[in-house]
């Protein structure tokens, strides 16, 4: 008896420590590289905003395979935090895309300055 109802607990809280965990991960990423930017490191300020969104990603499609599980959850619900866990990988790959770009502008600049082609 007790069991069952730890259970359901479990699959009718995970969704809202789910969304806590989600706004957690992301505002954490963007404090991060808030600070980095004031100090100048634009590519790592990029590399801790796409880490906090992979991490969402990563929750949300945990999230998704949790609601799977539990019958009590429609086709709709699990569609929808798919939907967001694909989104929160796309703007972590978008992150570390602006990563890879600040890191080739940064070379070029070095190279420049140094004479090099």
């Amino acid at each position: 008896m007790i069991e069952i109802m730890i259970q359901e607990f479990f699959f009718a809280a995970w969704p809202l420590v789910a969304c806590a965990l989600m706004v957690a991960f992301v505002c954490v990423g963007i404090h991060k590289a808030k600070k980095l930017r004031e100090q100048g490191d634009e590519a790592n300020a990029h590399r801790q905003q796409g880490i906090g969104f992979y991490m969402a990603s990563v929750l949300m499609f945990v999230t998704f395979i949790i609601m799977q599980m539990d019958k009590g959850h429609s086709t709709s619900d699990c569609v929808v935090w798919m939907s967001i866990g694909s989104m929160f990988l796309c703007l972590g790959s978008v992150e570390m895309n602006k990563m890879r770009n600040t890191n080739c502008m940064a070379d070029r600049r070095h190279k420049s300055e140094k004479g090099e082609g």
